[in-house]
């Protein structure tokens, strides 16, 4: 089981079993299994971090319950850290769903899939610093205001 904690403190456990499976299906459509070995599947899954958060739910559901916790309590302990780490924790114990020698074969992909997915954001963060430097706020600042004042 991967750990993750919401940014009330709470820590959840993932563990991916049968039950889990059909319990995420069932309340969201998504088969996690089918995320192995499906670029795009993963892909959708993770561009919506709203879905996300409803497939993360599901796998957390009867924790949720034991504490006493609402699904509206969970997503407000919810951010772009929580998602982050929470991902990799539902990416590994899917991967660990599966037997040898598949497994070993799925972790490989998976390690692969996330060195691009870490190269891909540094890559995307050092053009949007680059774009930033560029950005001159005094001029479009003094082009409003002059534009504001004759009108």
């Amino acid at each position: 089981m991967k750990p993750f904690q919401t940014s009330d403190g709470r820590q959840y456990e993932i563990a991916v079993n049968v039950g889990t499976v059909k319990r995420v299906r069932d309340l969201t459509g998504i088969n996690l299994l089918g995320l192995v070995g499906d670029q795009k599947a993963v892909g959708q899954l993770f561009e919506d971090d709203v879905k996300f958060c409803e497939v993360l739910c599901a796998v957390v559901r009867p924790q949720l319950e034991a504490a006493g916790k609402s699904d509206d309590d969970f997503f407000a302990a919810i951010n772009g850290d929580v998602i982050e780490t929470a991902a990799e924790a539902l990416l590994a114990e899917v991967v660990n769903f599966f037997q040898e020698p598949r497994r070993t074969l799925l972790r490989t992909a998976m390690e692969k899939y996330q060195t691009a997915y870490r190269k891909v954001r540094a890559e995307g963060a050092a053009a949007a610093e680059k774009a930033m430097e560029s950005l001159d706020f005094e001029a479009s600042l003094r082009q409003t205001l002059t534009n504001s004042a004759s009108s």
